[in-house]
């Protein structure tokens, strides 16, 4: 009983310590967002409910869990999704504010600029096509075009009607010696401006990018200490030590998936589209961490009288083995990461992926190792299904 209350006081201050931090947001730039004035205590309700919770389960039923679902766990969740997604809401809405506006506005000058730029070149008929071409190369490779402005009205030469004196093979040179100094001009502007965008955000974006992050690492950590120190309600110390093993590596593929899909600096960022899908399919995957379908059933003894009484049952009262199939805990437990984790991430990635823009070579990896989880997971279907199925009509 002891453990069963120290598991709820993590929870109950885990939750707390987050919706603190949404209060903190909401004082400052949540404050600027149009919102129900109850959102940011949408997450008290988990923690009350938590508290009754316990209540009941240590005077009604003496600290035992049930068997195949935890009410602790789903109240812990209610508590702490809700101040996740506000918290990660308000690091994208700094985003749209700061960085998302400045590449906005980058994009468009740069189209500007390199329209002028090269209608002005493109108008002499003293270049080359060798020479234009040059230019167009190192201007599409920039990316910021307020050094190259002043550079180049102080740098190039301005184009004239006639040959120039010192011969077309100096011009050339001296052209392309200026376009080299005019590239690195660029990239020393760029450089600086990246420099001086950090200093700017870094005080707000980076304590608040760690929270979160960190926020995020202890859910999955209480997540998996909380069911080893929780009364293991009617399941074997294998189920449950198996059960630990799934959740660690469950929650290794849900970190992963929040905080590592998109890349810093990437513009795919600024996607309002991408950050929903993410939140959706995140507060989606911790939802099968309510129910205890182990990996494996337990073993039985006399396996032969077993399996004969077993199957005179089933013929006797199912009439078909699809119903025994299903009484299968395992295939109980793949359906459920299936339908809950597997597949939501594999469409997400291809959403991404073809839709969005994104393909960055973590990406595809990850795309390919959800579906290849997929294909494993519905092989095994297959053979338990083949299995079942000889296993009913007696041939074994």
């Amino acid at each position: 009983m002891i453990k069963a209350v120290v598991v709820r006081i993590l929870f109950a201050a885990h939750g707390s310590i987050a919706f603190s931090r949404v209060m903190l947001s909401a004082a400052n730039t949540l404050d600027d967002v149009s919102m129900p004035w109850w959102m940011p205590y949408s997450n008290l309700i988990g923690l009350v409910l938590l508290f009754f919770e316990t209540f009941i389960t240590l005077y009604k039923r003496g600290g035992e869990d049930y068997k195949y679902f935890c009410p602790s766990v789903f109240f812990y969740l209610i508590s702490i999704i809700p101040s996740m997604v506000m918290l990660e809401y308000d690091q994208f809405y700094q985003l749209q504010q700061s960085d998302c506006q400045i590449y906005y506005s980058q994009i468009n000058e740069t189209e500007i600029s390199q329209l002028s730029f090269l209608k002005k070149f493109d108008d002499s008929s003293d270049l080359s096509e060798l020479e234009i071409r040059t230019r167009r190369d190192v201007i599409s490779n920039s990316s910021e075009l307020d050094a190259y402005s002043t550079t180049t009205k102080a740098a190039l030469p301005t184009p004239s009607s006639t040959p120039p004196l010192i011969g077309d093979h100096r011009f050339k040179d001296d052209a392309l010696d200026v376009l080299h100094d005019l590239n690195f001009n660029l990239k020393e502007g760029i450089a600086n401006s990246k420099e001086l965008i950090g200093d700017l955000v870094a005080s707000n974006d980076f304590d608040e990018g760690v929270w979160i992050l960190g926020l995020h690492q202890v859910l999955l950590f209480f997540l998996v200490l909380g069911r080893w120190m929780l009364p293991r309600g009617g399941i074997s110390r294998e189920q449950l030590s198996q059960l630990l093993l799934v959740f660690i590596g469950t929650g290794a593929d849900i970190l992963e998936f929040v905080s590592e899909t998109i890349e810093e600096g990437d513009p795919s960022q600024c996607s309002a589209i991408l950050h929903y899908m993410i939140w959706t399919v995140w507060a989606w995957s911790l939802m099968q961490f309510n129910f205890v379908l182990t990996a494996s059933t337990a073993r039985k003894q006399n396996v032969a009288t077993t399996r004969d009484a077993t199957r005179k049952h089933t013929k006797e009262c199912c009439g078909s083995c699809c119903q025994g199939f299903f009484q299968n805990p395992d295939v109980w437990g793949m359906l459920m990461t299936l339908f809950i984790q597997d597949l939501p991430f594999a469409a997400a990635r291809c959403y991404f992926i073809f839709n969005l823009g994104i393909r960055s070579q973590m990406m595809i990896f990850f795309t390919l190792k959800n579906l290849l989880v997929v294909m494993l997971q519905l092989y095994r279907l297959k053979v338990l299904w083949q299995t079942r199925l000889e296993y009913f009509t007696g041939r074994h």
